[in-house]
């Protein structure tokens, strides 16, 4: 298995290897569109989807806080 050479790489690379039917952290087609308040809580609870989530939020330019 190689490692990638930038940090954005080897994240993707990371996520695809998890075998959890996602491509990568974007643009794959699995994000689910959930309320705002159900949004809240899976960023603010840790689970296993919480770096999708994340991903999401910053995608939506959500605020850091």
């Amino acid at each position: 298995m190689a490692i990638g050479r930038t940090f954005k790489e080897a994240l993707q690379k990371a996520l695809r290897s998890l075998e959890i039917k996602r491509f990568g952290l974007l643009g794959d087609g699995a994000d689910r569109d959930v309320d705002l308040e159900t949004f809240r809580l899976k960023l603010a609870i840790p689970n296993a989807e919480r770096i999708f989530y994340i991903a999401q939020a910053l995608k939506k330019r959500r605020s850091i806080d």
